[in-house]
């Protein structure tokens, strides 16, 4: 099965998955799920495979306009100070399309799709993608209205729009109907993600700020340590919460990051021009630069320019994506407004780096967002991508700085990729755990380093379509949680694949389940497990279902393996 099939499956239809926690009483403070469609690891490159580094760059005259004709010899370009040989060189075209506003015969009523006479590679594909597991709502509701008045008033007829979020609970493919846009867009709600069990609890930009400034800003510490009595004064404590922060917001940023990087890659499959507009109100990547910077590789392998939105708009109050100051109330305020600066600068450094990365705009300090929705809809008529081979690179996962000039020409002003990371010598220890959990797929062995039951059972959906339901039962009590706080804290990944008679892979999901347990919650479990339930559209055929669980605090796995006819 190609993988364009495997790709159409997870996007055109929104994957269910429900966990069984809501009957035993849980809040949702202690548990949170996901789910995706799952690409086998031969589609999903976790290393680089090549020393190429290529580098989009959009040259723009003093008064904005884009500078074309442009050659090779035009150039220079700069590792770490160091001028390179531009090995490759291209030029992307992107024509100018004039917007026509839809014939709406009521304010707020979205028109139907204009006809286009464009040719299959003059469309346009738009990828809408609101992160919004790192948006609150008043964010999410502005740039959400914005998206929607958009698509009403200014949709090209030849543009192609997809609707996708960082939670998969909404996932529209490509279309030019004003309506079915405009109804995905409306059913987008936060699901912010916030790591609120850690005591005392504190925000990712002030657990940041306590790891790396302790010792210059005690204030921090004693607040933090007086708002926590389980601490008891322990500085040792406060700081171990700092971590746990950190580690949480490490996770939900891998997690947005897992998601956009299947949404370029469907995009990228598309038989047009290829935009994704990423909208988010920003996050923390300290220790995700080279998964970041894999991210804009596959952007520039698959032509596709990402613009990014700063839904936080005009920041005047200090507030920011992960919530209202919640410690730190003692600092002093001329100490603030350099650290709100810095944390502005923290939180939108993925959102800036992607953009500029792949030759695209970036929208931020900004409140008019209907204003950036449009900006950024418009794609530079002219880039250009530049090559070259590092000289004498040393796999050690090192950054580089990028430079590229246009010697000769004053004036300008040069839009490019500032960054990327060398290969790193070896698997990090998430990359290590992932490779094992692939490779669990696609064997037949049944490794049970904890136990787990599944149930199947095929189904048909109002619409017709046959799915199967699957259910599989996790004993929590074998589980080798962390203790972080008051909690006991897991992540599951389920995987279930579909396999043909030939056993090629033909479609799959992914969930994440995160446990945040309370003591008495995790006696509970302990006794009665949990139950991660999946539905996976499969049309008929005979197949071999793969289930595989990972616990990611060790990364042992549970598999099974099922022969199944679907009728």
């Amino acid at each position: 099965m190609h993988i364009k099939r495997i790709l159409v499956l997870g996007t055109a239809l929104v994957l269910l998955g429900v966990l069984s926690l809501h009957s035993q009483n849980i809040s949702n403070d202690e548990y949170s799920w996901g789910s995706r469609a799952y690409i086998p690891p031969e589609a999903r490159a976790l290393r680089v495979q090549t020393d190429l580094v290529e580098v989009p760059v959009v040259v723009r005259d003093a008064h904005g306009n884009v500078v074309t004709g442009l050659q090779k010899s035009d150039f220079a370009v700069f590792d770490n100070g160091k001028e390179q040989t531009i090995s490759a060189f291209s030029v992307e075209n992107h024509p100018h399309l004039d917007v026509q506003p839809a014939n709406t015969s009521q304010p707020g009523i979205a028109g139907p799709a204009l006809p286009s006479t464009a040719q299959p590679a003059q469309i346009r594909y738009v990828a809408f993608y609101f992160d919004d597991t790192n948006m609150p709502l008043g964010d999410l509701v502005s740039s959400r209205d914005a998206a929607r008045k958009f698509v009403q008033e200014n949709l090209d007829p030849s543009d192609r729009v997809g609707v996708f979020t960082s939670s998969t609970t909404v996932s529209l493919n490509f279309t030019d109907n004003r309506q079915t846009l405009a109804d995905a867009l409306a059913q987008i709600r936060t699901h912010w993600k916030r790591p609120s069990s850690i005591c005392p609890k504190m925000r990712a930009y002030e657990a940041y700020l306590i790891g790396q400034f302790y010792n210059h800003q005690t204030d921090e510490l004693a607040v933090a340590v007086a708002e926590c009595p389980q601490c008891s004064g322990d500085l040792h404590c406060v700081m171990n919460a700092a971590d746990q922060t950190l580690s949480l917001s490490d996770n939900f940023a891998q997690d947005t990051m897992g998601i956009l990087n299947d949404v370029i890659r469907y995009l990228g499959r598309m038989p047009g021009h290829r935009m994704l507009l990423f909208t988010s109100s920003g996050f923390m990547t300290l220790k995700l630069g080279p998964q970041q910077d894999k991210l804009i590789a596959a952007a520039i392998r698959e032509k596709v320019i990402i613009n990014s939105l700063d839904a936080k708009g005009l920041v005047a109050d200090g507030s920011f994506a992960d919530g209202p100051p919640v410690t730190l109330r003692g600092r002093l305020a001329a100490v603030r407004d350099s650290l709100e600066a810095t944390q502005r600068q923290v939180f939108n450094d993925p959102l800036a780096s992607l953009a500029e990365g792949t030759g695209g705009k970036f929208f931020h300090n900004n409140n008019d967002m209907g204003r950036g929705i449009r900006d950024l809809s418009a794609v530079p008529e002219v880039s250009y991508v530049l090559g070259f081979s590092p000289e004498n690179l040393k796999n050690n996962g090192s950054q580089h700085g990028l430079k590229v000039k246009v010697p000769g020409h004053s004036g300008i002003t040069i839009e490019a990729r500032k960054q990327y990371f060398a290969p790193s010598p070896e698997l990090t220890p998430t990359e290590k755990k992932y490779q094992k959990l692939n490779h669990e797929v696609t064997t037949t062995d049944t490794p049970a380093e904890f136990p787990s039951q599944l149930k199947v059972e095929p189904a048909v959906l109002p619409s017709g379509t046959p799915v199967l339901r699957v259910s599989v039962h996790v004993d929590v009590s074998k589980l080798p949680f962390q203790r972080i706080a008051d909690r006991k804290v897991e992540r599951l990944i389920f995987i279930t694949a579909l396999f043909d008679s030939q056993d090629h892979f033909v479609t799959g999901v992914q969930g994440v389940m995160d446990l945040r347990l309370k003591d008495p919650t995790f006696a509970a479990l302990s006794s009665n497990g949990v139950d991660a339930k999946l539905t996976l559209d499969a049309p008929a055929g005979q197949y071999r279902l793969r289930q595989v669980v990972q616990e990611t605090a060790s990364g042992h796995v549970s598999a099974q393996s099922q022969p199944l006819e679907i009728h």
